[in-house]
């Protein structure tokens, strides 16, 4: 009796400790997340006091002042739905006090020298901002241009609801403040990234402080930066289809989806599962050109952004469908056995991808002609019925006969669904030259 009651005792602890531990480990992950995005009142790349400014425009390359400048563009957008009505997510009300303070607010961010030369009013601030009711802003590029050590202008290209809303914005990092020009001023005084040095004649003037201009810069973590890279192109994928397309690795392009009909089929057939996406895990290379974001989601897919500028990038969606040198050199020092872990592993990712036209392309032609017509539709759709979730598996038993490997495993569903929890699976797979293989599998 006392040996139970000391066994029940201990699993009590046992159980307290784990519980302990999760909570703390959830508690963690929560501080991580606010940790992602901070403020701080100085720049990473603030200009020393000697530096001489850099007039021409530049594209933006630094994290933390595109997200700033990202931040002062959600501002500007946050006072023209109050004018009309909205603060935060709120529906639209017919309150006078709201709007007369975004009237108030809208002007206190203006350039002095924009509201002298057009005159502004009140009158005319509500008739700017009326024609807008989605608020959907969309950001292109954000271009540079430094007038002083701490006075610095921002072309900004992007629309707002589908409309021009190219602006210039100011900053003034000595008193943190900051002022827009709208995009009537940036068209009438042809303002463009092109532009030659002489043309560009900026003011030096400092920005005044008052209740609507002040800012502070945006910290942020790499794991920021890649989810919103996946963010923005699943964004791309669902409601600008040919813009995502033009976003591929040029290279990718041409060996997944040589024809932009293919990438539309892709994401039509996928719209759920793509608007689903996270990234779980990820990491960042560091090139002389361009920084690289390599990130894994929640169901084991990999996605590859190479970024030239802040959210400026090509972008694929695997890591299988280009060679990679050092892991062929790699693969080719395997033992049998190993390559076919190896290629039954490139083989699920296929499609946990949903790329089953690669996964098709793998199969040995008898098989897949004799079992699906040697059509890649009637594979994709067997597939999506016999296995319609996403995958990771565990080797059962390995055996070789007449040159050819049988690798029995278990696919185990990764996504948490109820359907198919274990599959049990033979493959069978001939090793080729290089990298090279064909497999089958039992068909039911």
């Amino acid at each position: 009796m006392q040996q139970l009651k000391k066994i029940i005792i201990f699993l009590l602890v046992l159980i307290i400790m784990i519980i302990g531990i999760l909570v703390i480990s959830n508690i963690n992950t929560n501080k991580e997340k606010e940790k992602m995005v901070h403020e701080t009142e100085i720049a990473d790349d603030t200009p020393p006091e000697n530096y001489k400014p850099k007039v021409m425009f530049e594209q933006i390359k630094n994290d933390d002042v595109y997200f700033t400048i990202e931040k002062l563009l959600n501002t500007t957008v946050a006072y023209i739905k109050q004018i009309n009505g909205i603060i935060d997510v709120q529906e639209k009300r017919d309150d006078a006090e709201l709007i007369e303070n975004g009237i108030e607010k809208f002007n206190n961010i203006l350039a002095p020298e924009y509201k002298e030369e057009y005159n502004i009013t009140d009158e005319k601030i509500r008739e700017k901002t009326s024609i807008y009711d989605n608020y959907e802003l969309k950001i292109d590029k954000i271009y540079l241009s430094e007038k002083t050590n701490s006075i610095f202008y921002y072309l900004v290209y992007a629309t707002l609801d589908d409309k021009n809303f190219n602006l210039i914005i100011k900053t003034d990092t000595n008193n943190l403040t900051f002022c827009v020009y709208l995009s009537d001023y940036v068209e009438d005084k042809k303002y463009s990234y092109k532009m030659d040095e002489k043309d560009i004649n900026f003011s030096d003037s400092e920005i005044e402080k008052n209740n609507a201009n002040t800012f502070k810069y945006t910290r942020i973590e790499d794991q920021y930066v890649i989810d919103r890279y996946l963010d923005d192109y699943k964004d791309m994928m669902i409601s600008n289809v040919e813009k995502a397309y033009d976003r591929l690795d040029d290279k990718y392009k041409e060996k997944r989806f040589d024809t932009l009909e293919k990438f539309k089929k892709y994401v039509e057939n996928n719209k759920e599962e793509i608007q689903n996406k996270e990234i779980a895990s990820y990491l960042k290379n560091t090139y002389k050109d361009y920084t690289q974001y390599v990130g894994k989601d929640q169901y084991g897919n990999i996605y590859v952004f190479d970024s030239y500028y802040i959210m400026d990038y090509k972008v694929q969606l695997d890591d299988y469908t280009l060679p990679d040198e050092e892991l062929d050199k790699q693969y080719m020092n395997l033992s049998t056995q190993a390559k076919v872990v190896n290629n039954i592993n490139k083989w699920i990712k296929m499609l946990n991808n949903r790329d089953y036209t690669a996964a098709f392309n793998v199969l040995d032609e008898t098989f897949r002609t004799q079992n699906f017509d040697n059509d890649v539709d009637n594979f994709e759709q067997y597939m999506r019925e016999r296995f319609p979730e996403h995958y990771d598996f565990e080797q059962i038993e390995y055996s070789e006969e007449s040159g050819i490997s049988v690798q029995t495993l278990t696919l185990k569903n990764i996504a948490g669904g109820s359907l198919d929890e274990e599959i049990e699976e033979t493959i069978y797979m001939q090793i080729g030259e290089g990298t090279d293989f064909v497999m089958s599998f039992n068909v039911i």
